[in-house]
């Protein structure tokens, strides 16, 4: 899914918050080599330690791994890692986004934060897609529940897997 909607990103930059080891980074990363604008993936990971709301635990060392999986299949040049909490990120962040990929803290206050702090950046036709939509107790589900299903700004919003996407209609269609 991250791969084929990266392929159709244009417009803006591509935004990953929460990137753990690379894995769906360097999906978003391929997928926007073989995008006509081949936009930059921005990875929004802090690398520190973390304790996620299922129990996974995040540690330092994770951002070797990220950096080895990223150089091994190619997509560095294609990589801008931030290393911050993506909060954090947002304070000195002014680029248009035409996908936004959430994967960060999965509790509903950091989930709701995230999307209303980056969701402004996302251009008309752009596409927000959250991970672990379909754990009710987790707070990616009330996000899309809440915020984008029924909302007016979005539209084509499907689920694939535990994935959720939507596209942003444009500011004229009855916002």
């Amino acid at each position: 899914l991250l791969y084929r909607l990266a392929t159709r990103a244009r417009g803006g930059a591509i935004v990953e918050i929460g990137s753990f080891r690379g894995l769906a980074t360097i999906c978003l990363a391929r997928g926007a080599q073989s995008s006509c604008e081949r936009p930059m993936v921005c990875a929004i990971e802090p690398h520190k330690l973390f304790v996620g709301v299922l129990g996974h635990r995040f540690v330092p060392e994770d951002k070797q791994y990220f950096l080895e999986n990223v150089r091994r299949f190619e997509v560095e040049s294609d990589i801008t890692l931030i290393p911050l909490a993506s909060l954090d990120a947002l304070k000195d962040w002014s680029e248009p986004i035409s996908l936004l990929w959430i994967d960060g803290d999965h509790r509903y206050a950091a989930v709701k934060a995230d999307f209303l702090g980056w969701e402004p950046f996302l251009i008309s036709g752009g596409i927000v897609v959250l991970h672990d939509t379909t754990d009710p107790h987790l707070g990616s589900a009330r996000v899309v529940n809440e915020l984008i299903s029924n909302s007016k700004r979005f539209n084509t919003v499907r689920q694939i897997c535990t994935c959720t996407y939507a596209a942003k209609k444009p500011a004229h269609s009855g916002e």
